[in-house]
Parts: C-alpha cells; structure tokens; sequence
C-alpha cells in the first residue's frame, strides 16, 4: 500500500497563458476550448492584472481568474475584460483576502455576469470580504437569477458579517436556474446566518430537477438553529436524480434528531454514488441506523465521514457502532474509497478499529481507505500497526491513510 499526503498547492508566480485544455464537459458532451488563466499571489502583482483586457477577446471558451491582493482597478479589468467575452462558457474567479472589495464592484461584477448568456460553469469564492454591505451583496445575488444556462454553480464565501437575508437572496435566486445539476455552496463561519439561508435553500432545491450533484458547508455557523437544519435534510430526500452528496455541519446545533433526520433522507436517495458527511452531535443508536441505510445504497463508490461527539457527551460513539458500520459497507460491492475521521469519541478503542479493518479487508472493490482518530485516547500505535497488516491482505487496497 501507498502512503497518502495531503498538500495544499501555493501560487508562486504571475502566469498568464492562453492554452487548450484537455476538455471540460457540457450537455454530456466534451469539449476542447482555447482558456485563459490568471493569477497573482503577492501585492507586487497587481499591475499585471491589468493586462487581462489586452489578451482577452470572443474566442476564450474558459477564463480562470484568481486574485489574491484584490483592488479596485483590478476589478474594473475584469468588468472590461467579461464584457468582451460573449462566448464564455466557463468562468472561476477567486477573491482572496478581498479586503477592499466594495459594493459598487460586486454589482458592477454582477451586472457584468448577466451579458453572458452562454455561460454554462461559474465557480466564485471571496473570502474576507468587509466592504460589502447585506444591500450591495443582496443586489449582486438577485442578479444572479438571470445566468439561466448554469448546469454548474459553486461559491465559497468566509468570514463575513453578512445578514441572513443578504445570503437567503443568493439561494432563493438559485430556483431559476432550471438546468442546474452541479451546486456547491460553502458558507462558513457566517455568524448571523440563521433559519432563513436553509429554508430558501430548500425551498429552491425542491425546484431544481435536474440537480445530480450537491455539496454544501455551513461550518461554524453556530446560530443556525437544528430544526432549520432537520427540515433541510428533509428536502434532501425528495432530491431523486441525485448521485453526489457533501453535507458538512462542523460546530453547528446538531445533535441525534438531525442524524436522525438524515437517515430518513437517505432511505429516499438510494442512487448516490459518492457521499461526504461532517456532523457533530453523533450518538451511536442513531448513527448505527444512519450507517444502516448504506447498504440500500449499491452505487455508492465513494464514502468520507468526518464525525464528532455532543458537547456533553465525549463517550457516545465507540466499538460496537465502528463494528456496526465496517458490517454495513461491506454490503457495497462498488465501494472504491473510503475515509472515517473519528474525533474526540473517548469509547473508541483498538479493537474497534481492528474489527472496521476486517471489514474493509474483505471489500473486493475497494481501493483507497483513510482511517484517522482525533483525541480518541485508548487508541495506540499498536493498534494502528495492526489495521495496516489487516488491510495489506486485501491486494486491490493500494493506498492507506492510518492516523490516531
């Protein structure tokens, strides 16, 4: 077996280059068009931005922009430059660290955005951004309701003091785009989202019946209340075309009845094919009932559980409910990866992971696994040892991630 690391890639040097790609997928079908990729990763890069209008014109297909010192005129570039692109189909912007982002570039970002009428992908992430008001960010998100050819959508906003308002506007826009099928949202320690933002959410989900894909992240947004979360997970589960499912709560007001609402879910989305789930407040009755309705699932090809105790109660989950789950995947003849990152369960000891081991050992398919133990202090080193040797007699296991 291989050993995994996991690195984060850093941005060193300005690059801009038009090149081909090997193709991006769109109505089913790939295509091969001329792209453009920016990027700065220091203050001093600044002024190359400005050569975007230069080298853009109509035949760029992809454009990738990623700033990571973001000013005003740099901004205006890309407002210029979008305005020039009317046969865009893919469009990733990045604004890090976008301290002087303000609310007439935002809509005027935004109004920019509407002229393309073939964009099909947009990929959008602003982190920090304390210049835009709920009444500049509510504007840009209504204006997003007009992309109608959108098959893919992810933003990623972080650290802000936004309303809940300001971002319900941005879910509510999302129900008219009907050809939706690929939505990611990660809206992270938002302080003032609270039950508005997952009711809008849903309420546009319900609508969406094409969706495939879905992805959200709303950690450590703790006023959000855990019936807004229930009823969430309810729409969830009338969500039938649905194959890709990532639903991260970390440090949210979970507790058993939102597992419990879950599980409810996912006896009604049988189809998935890879699912991610990130959730506090796990009690093990519960949970074995969630890890329960895996086996009805017999697409799932990829799995990752990233899972936690209640605030009060380190000792919920343990042996018996890590035995229970290793049972139930071992039902999933398609399973290729799998990753279980258990934090702070005080329960937990060696011979629970040693009987999950034997149970991923016997998977014929599988291919990737992660064990990772967090603060869970009765496991040793020993342990750890002896579910490597476990997994090493399963010769289609060739990569292994093992931690406590």
């Amino acid at each position: 077996m291989k050993l995994m690391h996991f690195n984060h890639g850093i941005l060193n040097d300005i690059k801009l280059e038009r090149y081909k790609k090997q193709g991006f997928y769109l109505n089913g079908k790939k295509k091969a068009n001329p792209s453009l990729k920016l990027a700065n990763s220091w203050k001093g890069d600044q002024d190359n931005f400005l050569q975007l209008q230069a080298v853009v014109d109509k035949s760029i297909k992809r454009l990738e922009v990623y700033y990571d010192y973001l000013m005003g005129k740099q901004v205006s570039s890309l407002n210029s430059s979008l305005q020039k692109t009317s046969d865009l189909e893919a469009l990733t912007l990045s604004f890090k660290a976008s301290h002087e982002f303000a609310d007439y570039q935002l809509i005027s970002l935004g109004h920019s955005l509407k002229t393309l009428n073939k964009l099909y992908v947009l990929d959008m992430e602003i982190q920090e951004p304390k210049r835009i008001s709920n009444k500049g960010f509510y504007k840009f998100a209504a204006g997003l309701a007009n992309l109608r050819h959108l098959q893919s959508f992810e933003f990623t906003i972080e650290w802000c003091d936004l309303a809940d308002n300001a971002l319900s506007r941005l879910a509510k826009s999302l129900s008219d785009l009907s050809d939706l099928r690929n939505l990611e949202l990660n809206v992270i320690r938002l302080q003032n989202l609270n039950s508005g933002f997952l009711s809008a959410l849903a309420r546009s989900l319900e609508k969406l019946k094409k969706i495939e894909s879905l992805t959200l992240d709303i950690s450590w947004c703790i006023n959000i209340p855990e019936e807004s979360i229930i009823k969430f997970c309810g729409t969830v589960g009338k969500l039938s075309t649905l194959k890709n499912l990532s639903f991260t709560c970390r440090r949210c007001q979970t507790s058993d009845a939102a597992i419990a609402s879950l599980t409810k879910a996912f006896s009604n989305v049988k189809g998935l094919k890879s699912l991610n789930l990130d959730m506090y407040g796990c009690g093990e009755t519960k949970l074995c009932e969630l890890f329960a309705t895996f086996e009805e699932m017999e697409d799932l090809e990829k799995i990752s559980l990233y899972l936690g105790p209640g605030r009060n109660d380190p000792t919920s989950f343990g042996d018996f409910g890590i035995k229970y789950l290793g049972e139930k995947l071992q039902n999933l003849g398609k399973l290729k990866e799998f990753s279980l990152h258990a934090c702070e369960f005080e329960n937990l000891t060696d011979q629970g992971r040693i009987d999950l081991g034997s149970c991923l050992a016997k998977i014929n398919s599988l291919e990737s696994v992660q064990l990772k133990c967090s603060t869970c202090k009765n496991l040793t080193t020993e342990g750890t040892n002896k579910v490597g040797e476990i997994l090493s007699t399963n010769p289609n296991i060739t990569k292994a991630f093992l931690s406590q």
